[in-house]
């Protein structure tokens, strides 16, 4: 039976492994994991949220249209996002990617508004306001959350697109769904000229 766990164990699914980067409770950081360490040296030396990204996209041309997807995931409003033709046959694309806060971000953001209430209010027993008060304080510095994987795209999204023809800028629409940003691009369309003779005359 003892052979059986000589095989190499496979997994159906793809799966990312989480190591434990947080100190404990009452731990000083520098007893920490190595990832947790490691976490503060990749912030230090590189941040992909100040980075440039390039979002992916999907292109269709028919006889009369270009049609964009662009992938803006995050961004809920249209208002955020700018479309701006730099040329006549150019256009730039671009947004921002904001990571939701999480509950103690929250708190934490909440948590001076609220003491400050507390302290306006001249009715409160001292004895109340106090325990409002600690119980409103932000949490300590160490209990701050971090990023132990970090694969999204948060902060500027940028894409530019050139055509190889004159295109209706006035006639482009841009309209966003399920964090999609479809663009629709008309071509200009030209009449072709009719057959006219041209005489030759004789001399200069």
């Amino acid at each position: 039976m003892s052979l059986l766990y000589l095989y190499p164990q496979y997994e159906l699914h793809p799966t990312t492994y989480l190591d434990l980067t947080y100190p404990e409770k009452g731990q000083h950081p520098h007893h920490a994991p190595m990832g947790y360490l490691g976490h503060k040296v990749q912030k230090l030396l590189h941040d992909k949220d100040l980075d440039v990204h390039r979002p992916r996209v999907d292109v269709r041309e028919t006889p009369s249209h270009f049609y964009i997807d662009i992938d803006v995931p995050g961004v809920a409003d249209p208002a955020n996002i700018n479309v701006r033709w730099t040329s006549m046959r150019n256009v730039l694309i671009t947004t921002k990617v904001e990571r939701p806060p999480i509950e103690e971000e929250k708190a934490k953001e909440e948590a001076p508004e609220s003491a400050k209430e507390i302290e306006q209010t001249p009715t409160s027993p001292p004895s109340v306001e106090k325990t409002e008060t600690e119980r409103s304080a932000p949490p300590p510095s160490g209990s701050e959350p971090h990023l132990t994987v970090q694969e999204r795209q948060i902060g500027t999204i940028m894409r530019a697109f050139n055509f190889p023809v004159d295109v209706d800028r006035d006639a482009t629409t841009a309209k966003l769904n399920a964090g999609v940003l479809r663009l629709r691009v008309p071509k200009m369309t030209e009449e072709m000229p009719e057959h006219k003779l041209v005489l030759v005359d004789s001399g200069w």
